[in-house]
């Protein structure tokens, strides 16, 4: 499989999320919020994961060439640690600037990032899954 096509299902499923997820905030965020800033603020939070979900997918990849599997690991847990720090802070100014509705945004923002949590770990099992079979080839 070309090196470009390897995570092309993930960028995909990435994608799809993005679209299912802003797609039912559009629908449904008026009966979700009574305020149309909260909306838009959300909307910043699934452009946000989305954004950095890609990021995490594409450093992965251009690492796997050079780095071992104790290296991209850390590498992957790296990333995720810069993620929650960067949407705790988006969060915290959330709370202390606007505090709209401040309650329904922490939980929505919440579930949304648990979700994005959900797809990157079946991410990592592809990777690790890619480099076992590649390893295993290597060994024959």
């Amino acid at each position: 499989m070309g090196n470009e096509q390897k995570y092309r299902k993930p960028v995909i499923y990435l994608l799809l999320l993005t679209v299912i997820l802003s797609t039912a905030l559009l629908v449904f965020g008026d009966k979700l919020y009574l305020n149309s800033s909260v909306m838009w603020w959300t909307m910043g939070v699934i452009s946000f994961l989305f954004l950095y979900g890609l990021m995490t997918i594409f450093v992965v990849d251009r690492k796997i060439q050079t780095a071992n599997s104790r290296q991209i690991v850390s590498l992957y847990m790296l990333l995720k640690g810069g993620k929650i720090l960067a949407f705790l802070f988006t969060i915290v100014i959330y709370m202390f600037v606007f505090k709209v509705e401040a309650k329904r945004f922490l939980l929505v923002a919440i579930a949304l990032y648990f979700i994005y949590l959900l797809l990157d770990t079946l991410f990592l099992a592809m990777v690790e899954k890619n480099l076992k079979l590649e390893k295993s080839k290597e060994n024959e």
